[in-house]
């Protein structure tokens, strides 16, 4: 990944965690980073039972524990961003589970451990960010593919995969072959797999 793909639009939020600088980047990194998992957090707690208010504090306690798990832990260059969130996910789940487990006089806590201290339970958190972290990636492989390629070739690939138009109708809307729509889409998606790739594969800002 060259310096000039590395910029604050063009990375996934977490790979601007991974050191957890203190400057404004970082910062504006973390924001994206809450409002685009926060949810899938909060909406995991609903799933197993919480309540609003709990599954707001919960959220917000996992959410912590991944900002100090990401500032700790060491990215493995070469490994995958999607396992390296996992880990880093597991690892908070397990440090907020253990801070219930020594506050269980308080009314509630006892009751919210069990829930969520289940094999059951962490692996639907992790299926959860892994999730959202595929749907970014995918995001921003669109976005830069998108500016690869001429308009119409990424509308031919765009009004088939999302618009769900067979070929013959992607090429009457844009005026264009039958044939060149396939071949539009087929390069389309083999552009984007490979972008994908690169993002998964290394999100650190590398100068190479």
């Amino acid at each position: 990944m060259t310096r000039r793909d590395a910029s604050t639009d063009s990375v996934t939020s977490l790979s601007l965690l991974c050191a957890l600088k203190d400057d404004v980047q970082q910062h504006q990194a973390w924001i994206r980073f809450v409002q685009r998992y926060g949810p899938r957090i909060e909406g995991w707690c609903r799933r197993w039972g919480l309540q609003e208010a709990d599954a707001r504090d919960v959220m917000q306690n996992v959410l912590l524990q991944l900002a100090k798990q990401m500032g700790s832990f060491e990215y493995d260059h070469g490994g995958r961003f999607r396992s390296w969130l996992k880990t880093i996910a597991w690892r908070a789940w397990a440090d907020y589970l253990r801070s219930m487990s020594r506050n269980v006089a308080v009314p509630g806590s006892l009751q919210l451990l069990t829930k969520l201290d289940t094999v059951e339970a962490k692996d639907d958190l992790l299926s959860q960010l892994d999730d959202e972290a595929n749907r970014e990636i995918l995001e921003l492989a669109i976005q830069r593919v998108r500016g690869r390629v001429k308009e119409t070739t990424f509308e031919a690939f765009r009004l088939m995969t999302f618009e769900d138009l067979s070929g013959a109708e992607a090429a009457e809307q844009l005026g264009i072959p039958v044939g060149t729509v396939f071949v539009s889409k087929s390069r389309v998606d083999r552009m984007l797999s490979e972008e994908a790739a690169l993002l998964d594969q290394d999100p650190v800002e590398k100068s190479n």
